[in-house]
C-alpha cells in the first residue's frame, strides 16, 4: 500500500527535456536562418554557398601566350629591319643596326622566358594546390577597396547574374622580365561546386563556422529560458524568510531597457565608426549581412535575459548587504565582549557563568543565519548569470574567428590578400569585438557585483 501511494504520489520532472527541446529548436532556427534561400522558397534548388571563380592557370596561361606572339611577331619585325640596315654603312645606320640587335637580343631573352612558362603551364594538373598557390601569386588582380564595395552594391542588387571584369599584370621578379605582361579577364559568381556539401568539401573552415553557428543558436535558446528560471528561484529564496520580492513587472522594465541600451549602442555603432561591413555578401554566401544580424539578434536577446538578471539579483543583494554587514560586526562586537568576561574569570579564578551578553550572541548568530544562506543562495544565481553571459560572449568570440578564418581560406580572398598585402577581413577583427562584447559585460558586472 505504501509503495502504490508513493507511485501515486510521483511527479516526473521533464525541465531536462524542455530544455533539450528548446535547444534542438534553436538548431533548427539556425538552419532556417542559414540555409533557407527566402521565405518564399520552401525547397532548396541550389547552393546557399558560391564563389568569385576563376582560373589562375588558364589566365597566365593565355596571357603568357599571348605576349609570346607579341614578341615573336616583333622579333620577326626586328630581323627584316636588319636586313635592310645591313645596307646602310654610315656612322648612323650602323647606330640603328647596333641598336635593333641589341632589343632583338632582349626580346630573344623574353621569348625564351615566355616558352618556358608555356611549358610549365601546360604541365599543370588542375588538382595541384601548390601550383596553384604559385600562379596565383604571380597574377597581380588591379582590385582595389573601392572596386570591391562597387562589385558588392551591385550583388546585392542582381545577384548571381552579375560578371565582374578587371584588368591583371603578370609579374615575376625571378624571371626578370623587364616589361609587364598585362591581361584582362572576367570574374564570375557562381554556385560552384553545385551543393552545399561540395562547397563545404571544398572548403571545411566554412562548416566548422556552421556547425558553431547552429551551436551559437542551440545556446541562445536555451540560455533564455534557464535564465527566467534563475529568476524563479532568485526570487524563491528571497520570499522564503517572509520577505515580499520584486514583482514580474520590476524584472520586464529591467529586461526592456537592457534591449533599448543594445539597440541604442548598435544604432550609435551604426552612424558612427561602424560605417561599413566586413564582411560582405559577395564572397561566399548571398544575404549574409542579413543571416548575421539574425544571429547577432538572437544572442543579443539571450544576452539581454542574462544581464537583466544580473540586475534583478544584484539588486536583491544589496538589499541584504548593508543589514547582513551591520549584524556581522555587531556579532564580531559581543563575541570580543564575551571573550573579554570569559579571559577576566578565568584570570580571577572564577567560575564562567553564562551571562545576558551571550543569550544576546547567540540570538544575533541565529538572526544571521538565514541571512547568510538566503545571500549565499542569491550570490551563487548572480555567478551563474554571470557564467552564462561569459559562455554566450565567448562563443561570440569564437564564431566570429571561425567566420573570418573561413573567408580568409577562399581563393578569392587570398588573391586579395597577396594583391594588396593584408587580409580584407584581418583577425585582429576578433580581438575588437571580444574586447567590445567584454567591456560591455564587464559594465554591468563590475557595478553589480
Amino acid at each position: 500500500m505504501t509503495e502504490q501511494n508513493t507511485l501515486k504520489d510521483y511527479k516526473p520532472d521533464y525541465s531536462v527535456a524542455r530544455l533539450a527541446a528548446i535547444g534542438i529548436t534553436g538548431f533548427f532556427v539556425g538552419c532556417v536562418i542559414l540555409f533557407l534561400q527566402d521565405f518564399f522558397t520552401v525547397l532548396k534548388t541550389d547552393s546557399v554557398f558560391h564563389e568569385i571563380h576563376y582560373n589562375p592557370r588558364i589566365i597566365a596561361d593565355s596571357t603568357i601566350r599571348k605576349k609570346a606572339v607579341e614578341v615573336k611577331n616583333r622579333l620577326n619585325q626586328f630581323s627584316e629591319k636588319i636586313a635592310q640596315q645591313s645596307n646602310d654603312t654610315s656612322a648612323a645606320g650602323k647606330t640603328a643596326l647596333l641598336a635593333l640587335k641589341a632589343r632583338t637580343k632582349d626580346d630573344t631573352v623574353k621569348l625564351n622566358q615566355l616558352n618556358r612558362y608555356i611549358l610549365y603551364y601546360e604541365g599543370l594538373s588542375f588538382a595541384d594546390s601548390m601550383s596553384f598557390v604559385k600562379v596565383n601569386n604571380l597574377l597581380h588582380f588591379n582590385i582595389t577597396p573601392g572596386l570591391l564595395a562597387d562589385w558588392e552594391a551591385e550583388y546585392n542588387k542582381k545577384g548571381d547574374s552579375i560578371i565582374l571584369p578587371v584588368t591583371c599584370e603578370f609579374k615575376d621578379p625571378e624571371m626578370k622580365i623587364t616589361d609587364t605582361v598585362r591581361c584582362s579577364t572576367v570574374l564570375t559568381i557562381t554556385p560552384l561546386p553545385p551543393s552545399d556539401i561540395s562547397f563545404l568539401t571544398k572548403y571545411p573552415a566554412v562548416g566548422i563556422w556552421v556547425l558553431l553557428i547552429l551551436v551559437f543558436t542551440s545556446l541562445c535558446f536555451i540560455i533564455i529560458p534557464a535564465a527566467l528560471s534563475l529568476k524563479k528561484k532568485a526570487e524563491k529564496v528571497f520570499t522564503s524568510q517572509q520577505y515580499k520580492a520584486p514583482g514580474h513587472y520590476t524584472y520586464r522594465k529591467i529586461l526592456l531597457t537592457v534591449l533599448a541600451l543594445f539597440a541604442f549602442t548598435m544604432l550609435i555603432w551604426k552612424i558612427t565608426f561602424f560605417d561599413d561591413s566586413v564582411v560582405k555578401n559577395i564572397f561566399f554566401m548571398q544575404y549574409m549581412t542579413t543571416k548575421l544580424g539574425w544571429i547577432i539578434a538572437i544572442g543579443v536577446v539571450a544576452g539581454s535575459f542574462c544581464m537583466a538578471g544580473f540586475i534583478h539579483t544584484a539588486s536583491m543583494l544589496s538589499f541584504f548587504t548593508a543589514p547582513l554587514v551591520t549584524l556581522r560586526k555587531e556579532i564580531h562586537t559581543l563575541s570580543n565582549k564575551v571573550n573579554h568576561a570569559k579571559a577576566a574569570a578565568q584570570q580571577q579564578g572564577l567560575p564562567v557563568v553564562a551571562a545576558a551578553i551571550d543569550q544576546q550572541l547567540d540570538q544575533k548568530q541565529q538572526e544571521e543565519a538565514p541571512r547568510k544562506e538566503m545571500f549565499t543562495a542569491l550570490a551563487a544565481i548572480f555567478q551563474s548569470y554571470f557564467m552564462l553571459s561569459a559562455l554566450i560572449l565567448s562563443f561570440t568570440v569564437l564564431c566570429t574567428g571561425a567566420l573570418f578564418h573561413a573567408i580568409g581560406s577562399l581563393d578569392f580572398v587570398k588573391l586579395l590578400t597577396d594583391d594588396w598585402g593584408y587580409n580584407p577581413v584581418r583577425n585582429d577583427f576578433i580581438y575588437f569585438y571580444g574586447a567590445l562584447f567584454t567591456i560591455v559585460l564587464l559594465l554591468v558586472y563590475i557595478p553589480a557585483k
